[in-house]
């Protein structure tokens, strides 16, 4: 009888932990942890014009801390890799639109401005022809994912699309640069508003050749340490 008991117990443990697992009451994966990769698919050459493209899939911080999907782009210089690693550029794009998919660089197809879809090609092409991986992302609800509507010039979520994106590009391939700056035609800066950690490759600058106009306040005017006219 003492068998039969112990048993039943066993079987209905069983049972019950097999149950939290189907059910979902387990704890959360740690592969939520913004920065890391989701999956990362490599192009056709031609991709945005060049050869060495993949889409980055990754987890980010969202206006709410908590995690989100989102998308991007990365770009490698073809050859080997300096001793340091390929140095590592942002290339944050400016306003676009406010839907999944205007972001244009995961899914250049769905770019609701072909022109300046075509000359941001050129500026990436000449980038990425001078020696660097290119980073690039969506922004927040603008790329592969609808996560809501996109919190246009939210300092936190620019900050922390391009930030988790190097992050999900230097685990996805360990032989890019821990320094990197930021480059944008209205958005740079916004990287440096965002904490840094030990697990963030160390951010350096930060280039906007046309910085958002309407943001007065001197708290906005101290992101931007270095601009191009």
């Amino acid at each position: 009888m003492g068998l039969l008991h112990t048993a039943r117990r066993s079987v209905l443990a069983t049972a019950l932990v097999v149950g939290a697992v189907l059910s979902g009451t387990s704890a959360p994966a740690a592969a939520t942890t913004p920065g890391s990769v989701i999956a990362v698919t490599a192009q056709p050459d031609g991709w945005h014009g060049m050869s060495g493209g993949s889409v980055v899939d990754y987890w980010m911080t969202g206006s709410d801390g908590t995690p989100q999907r989102a998308s991007g782009a990365l770009f490698l210089p073809e050859g080997t890799p300096p001793p340091n690693g390929w140095p590592i550029l942002a290339y944050d794009h400016g306003s676009s639109g406010l839907g999944p998919g205007c972001g244009g660089i995961s899914q250049p197809e769905r770019a609701p401005f072909p022109a300046m879809q075509g000359r941001q090609d050129q500026l990436l092409q000449r980038l990425v022809s001078h020696g660097f991986a290119v980073v690039a992302p969506d922004y927040l609800g603008l790329g592969r994912f609808d996560t809501g509507p996109h919190p246009y010039l939210e300092l936190r979520t620019e900050a922390t699309a391009t930030i988790d994106l190097v992050q999900a590009a230097r685990a996805a391939h360990p032989e890019l640069s821990r320094t990197w700056p930021c480059s944008a035609p209205r958005r740079a800066g916004r990287p440096l508003s965002a904490p840094r950690s030990s697990r963030t490759p160390t951010h350096r600058t930060s280039i906007s050749a046309a910085p958002s106009r309407s943001i007065r306040s001197p708290m906005w005017r101290r992101f931007f340490r270095w601009r191009v006219p």
